[in-house]
Parts: structure tokens; sequence; C-alpha cells
């Protein structure tokens, strides 16, 4: 690949990491920003990034982060953790956290240590950083399809996403495509629906933009998560095997 379609994916992980943490007055110019690079690469992406900065352009700060607290941190079905997504409350994603450890400690990434390693933006910046693309494919893209509503993977024993114990919000809609009249509601609807559709909008056009610029490690690793990381696996009694 181009040094310039390296140094594109690079420079669009670190604008969406910036896009999935709270939100801050320089939001607008990021998504802006993120907008016109996707326009020509993948312009259905860019489409769902336009959503999300009109909305941030139209909302005033503070409700723009109570509803980034509320559909992230108390929505269960999108919460921002790359482990709880592929895996849910199980001992596998404690292993997938300490695979992550090992790998930022491994680059010299450093993160705030307030957050949990497996925090979404904090895997997107260290896949930024380091240019892991296995990481990308194997851990974000399916993620973020789980997250959209894109692909449902098989239940985790019901403690995590699509389990028997995951909360469904009520009218929570996932993955549909930008239709006739969705920008007007995000700009003009109830603060609730709008704000919610809004961040739909954002994880939407992020995945779609990762599918596109990394279609053909994803083509062979399709429907294979991240999991112990350094070529260790686990089969499906759990023991660990070499990839």
């Amino acid at each position: 690949m181009a040094t310039s379609a390296m140094d594109l994916r690079r420079r669009l992980l670190s604008l969406f990491t910036r896009l999935l943490e709270y939100p801050g007055p320089e939001s607008v110019e990021w998504a802006r920003t993120c907008e016109q690079l996707l326009a020509e690469v993948e312009p259905e992406a860019a489409g769902y990034i336009q959503a999300f900065r009109r909305y941030l352009e139209a909302t005033p700060i503070g409700r723009l982060q109570e509803t980034y607290t509320a559909f992230f941190d108390l929505n269960p079905v999108c919460a921002p953790y790359l482990g709880y997504q592929l895996f849910g409350e199980t001992y596998r994603r404690s292993v997938l956290m300490l695979a992550l450890l090992d790998r930022y400690r491994a680059a010299g990434f450093e993160f705030n240590r307030s957050e949990l390693p497996d925090r979404i933006s904090v895997v997107m910046h260290y896949a930024s950083a380091s240019g892991d693309d296995d990481l990308v494919v194997e851990g974000l893209i399916p993620a973020l399809r789980r997250m959209t509503g894109a692909e449902q993977l098989p239940p985790v024993d019901g403690r995590g996403p699509m389990g028997a114990g995951t909360p469904q919000l009520e009218g929570h809609s996932h993955g549909g495509h930008l239709e006739e009249g969705v920008l007007l509601e995000i700009t003009e609807g109830t603060a609730t629906g709008s704000g919610r559709r809004a961040f739909e909008a954002l994880l939407t056009g992020i995945r779609l933009a990762l599918e596109a610029l990394w279609p053909a490690q994803r083509a062979v690793l399709a429907g294979r998560p991240l999991e112990m990381g350094e070529g260790n696996r686990q089969n499906d009694d759990g023991r660990a095997e070499q990839a």
C-alpha cells in the first residue's frame, strides 16, 4: 500500500479516536476534517460523519456531553469496550485486556490509566500510533459491526452483548442507512432521539470507513475476532492454541 494511503488510515484513526472521546469545542472541526478526508475514498461513510457533524453544530456542548454519557456509558448495547463487545463480561475479556497491555508495552504506547485498556478509543489510538492492522480487522471492525447492528455474533453466555442478560434499550435502532429526513431529525428532533441517532451515525460512519480502508485483510480474517494476541487463540473448548 502506498505511503499516502497508510498515512490516511492513521490520520483517520487518530480523528476517530478524538470523536469517540468526551465531546469538546474541537469536535466539530475534527468531524469536518473526517468528512473531507472520506468524501472521495468512502462517500457513504462521509455522509454519516456529516450527519454527526451537523448535530454537533446545532447542539450546546453541555447537551452533547450529557448525550455522550447516556449513549456510551449508560447504554450496554453501545458500551465502548472492545472486550465487552466481543466477549461480554467473561474471562475472555480479561485475557484480551492482558494481551492489549502486552502490545501497548511492547510498542511503548502510553494511555490514560484511568481508562480500561480495551476502551475502543484507547485501542483506536494505539492502532493509529502503531499501524497495528490486525487489531483493526480482528478487533475494531467486529466490535463496531456489533455496536451498529450490522452483525450479531453468537451470544456470550448471557453476560454480554446480544446474550440473554443484555438489556436492550427501547426504540434503539442500529445500522440503518441515512434515509430521507434523518438529517432533519438529528438537527430538529427531540434531544434524546436526535442525539441517539447522531451517535449511531458516528459509529456507522467509522465502521464503513474501516471496512473500506481495510478490505483485503477483512476478507481473509472475517469472523476471527482478536482474543489471545501474539499468535495465541482459543478453540471452542477454551484452550489456547497457536494461530
